[in-house]
């Protein structure tokens, strides 16, 4: 899976992020976590391309909307450290 994940250029980005490999080993481990895990919509593109069906896309706004949730974990953005190195 990983060296597939690895391959897919959509994809690829998401492996440097721990908390994306923890939600693919979980659902790995025990497939109940799988509907948690779709909640991350890396996760839910994850499984569609690598099922075949086209990649799916999404926006940083998806990203953030997923975060205020609680469906995903808080990530450090990037322009907000760019922003503290400008100042």
């Amino acid at each position: 899976m990983w060296e597939r994940i690895a391959a897919h250029p959509e994809l690829r980005k998401h492996l440097a992020d721990p908390g994306y490999k923890a939600a693919l080993e979980a659902v790995r481990a025990e497939h109940a976590t799988l509907p948690k895990a779709l909640d991350d919509p890396r996760v839910m593109q994850t499984l569609l391309a690598l099922q075949g069906m086209g990649a799916m896309t999404y926006t940083d706004e998806d990203m953030r909307r997923a975060e205020r949730e609680g469906k995903l974990a808080a990530r450090p953005h990037p322009l907000a450290h760019d922003d503290q190195h400008a100042a």
